[in-house]
């Protein structure tokens, strides 16, 4: 059986990104890019995928803790921790595992916890590109970019980072200088 280049493999994630519909959320889009990847080119483990999906479950608590909150980074995971063990409780015998699997995510001790940060930050830039496009801002939300895209290591993610950094330069338009 033939197996599709990365370079195809890059397009068809991108254009699944883009032509999904917007009230789809972006994490049920990245978790359907896990599937196609794989069931067609990369053994990744279900591990992945639920960690995917338990990764940002303490913020049905907590919220969303940004930097711009002005909590601190370890009162942020402290929180974050604490609200895990509390859904973990309503899990029944599937909580020791999310819980588990939240911190392996949060302390990036497996390749596994790795590869779903860098599709976090991922998702962090294609949510950007996006609305940079919609609103037509180009430019206006740079720190997202830049504070995402340098980070992300696993090379077929980085690649596809590169390809929304050139798609969304062709869309800024350039600056006169006086």
């Amino acid at each position: 059986m033939l197996k599709p280049s990365q370079d195809i493999c890059t397009e068809w994630l991108f254009l699944h990104f883009s032509l999904t519909p917007k009230k789809t959320s972006i994490k049920r889009r990245i978790i359907s890019s896990i599937e196609f990847l794989n069931s067609s080119i990369y053994p990744l483990p279900c591990r992945v995928m639920e960690m995917a999906l338990v990764h940002d479950l303490a913020e049905a608590i907590v919220g969303d803790i940004t930097p711009h909150c002005g909590v601190p980074v370890a009162e942020k995971h402290r929180r974050e921790d604490e609200a895990m063990v509390e859904i973990s409780k309503l899990l029944g015998n599937k909580g020791p595992e999310t819980l588990k699997l939240f911190r392996e995510y949060e302390s990036r001790d497996s390749p596994e916890a790795k590869f779903v940060k860098d599709l976090d930050r991922l998702d962090l830039i294609m949510q950007a590109y996006e609305y940079e496009k919609r609103d037509q801002t180009h430019g206006k939300l740079e720190e997202f970019f830049a504070a995402s895209t340098e980070h992300i290591s696993h090379p077929l993610l980085k690649k596809i980072a590169n390809e929304i950094l050139t798609r969304r330069a062709e869309l800024t338009p350039p600056t006169v200088e006086h």
